[in-house]
């Protein structure tokens, strides 16, 4: 907004940081459910509004000075639309409910999409609802289906918690710029960038460059595993498919048992962040050759496992893995 250029000169940086500041001790939504109420929404004309506010002090001046009631009626009448319009804006956003929804992880230079529910506390039928900056190079998230929808990129791993955020319009004229700051208690778990560095994983089987093997025939039964793609349909375990609907198998003493240990000291060569993001790109492999994997990090450890949920754990342990850069 033409406000916004004007407090990026450096004359008026002081200003900005004083403004700032006010605005922070301002913001009463806060919350994970929030309702916007009047006193901390805000209106002031667009450029346009500008330029119909000097077009219309011409037309008074004109209308003045050749005393012509037809310019003084098209001048109050158009005024009367603009300020009718300035209210019209202002219920737009004053009495909503927003709440933001559960947010999946996402991966290191992805761009994180939160989702607010959005409802109206009167019969009023809002419009034209924006989220974020409208000068952004991403476009601001718009109200779709009783929804509020916002994308923000985010560069690194760790837990990326949503800064203030703007909810804005310029319904219906486009006259006014309506807006309100909210500050919400969510995020999202942002997971290191999988990264394959060339380091041969074969030699992490088993945490010492072992694989683990027990071969003493194919008769004896062991007992059941979680299905493999490779697995023979004699295998399937179709008593317990039946059972429990979860595809397994029978594993027999003859089966080899392989599985990998992924240590973090052991990429001595890697800085840390690219360690992390080489176990995150080894995760997703061991996921996807099926073969179970333990997770080693300096302050914790995870046992063996496999399956989307042990994914899930261990890549949210890389993602809040405090190591030294």
């Amino acid at each position: 907004m033409w406000f916004e250029d004007i407090g990026k000169w450096r004359v008026f940086a002081p200003v900005r940081q004083r403004v700032n500041r006010w605005t922070n001790q301002r913001i009463r939504h806060s919350g994970t459910s929030i309702v916007t109420h009047g006193r901390s929404i805000y209106v002031i004309p667009t450029r346009f509004g500008l330029m119909l506010a000097a077009l219309l002090f011409l037309l008074l001046l004109g209308a003045m000075n050749y005393t012509n009631s037809m310019a003084f009626m098209l001048t109050f009448l158009v005024t009367s639309i603009a300020i009718l319009g300035m209210h019209f804006s202002y219920a737009n956003l004053v009495k909503l409910e927003i709440a933001p929804k559960p947010v999946l992880p996402i991966y290191a230079g992805q761009s994180a999409r939160f989702i607010f529910s959005v409802k109206s506390l009167n019969a009023r039928q809002r419009e034209m609802l924006w989220l974020g900056n409208p000068e952004e190079e991403q476009p601001p998230g718009s109200t779709s289906d009783g929804e509020l929808v916002y994308d923000t990129p985010v560069l690194e791993r760790g837990y990326f918690s949503l800064p203030r955020t703007r909810l804005w319009t310029c319904y219906p004229f486009g006259l006014f710029f309506v807006w309100s700051w909210l500050r919400f208690d969510t995020g999202v778990i942002v997971y290191p960038k999988p990264i394959d560095f060339g380091v041969p994983l074969s030699e992490l089987a088993d945490g010492t460059g072992q694989r683990s093997a027990q071969v003493t025939g194919d008769d004896d039964f062991a007992g059941i595993r979680r299905y493999q793609i490779t697995d023979s349909p004699n295998r399937i375990a179709w008593k317990s498919l039946a059972h429990s609907r979860e595809w397994m198998s029978k594993a027999f003493e003859g089966t080899l048992s392989e599985h990998r240990w992924l240590d973090y000291q052991q990429l001595d060569d890697l800085s840390p962040e690219q360690r992390l993001s080489q176990l995150a790109y080894w995760i997703l492999e061991s996921e996807r050759e099926h073969v179970p994997y333990g997770l080693r990090l300096p302050q914790k450890e995870l046992a063996l496992g496999s399956g989307l949920r042990h994914q899930a754990q261990c890549l949210e342990a890389l993602a809040l893995c405090e190591v030294a850069s």
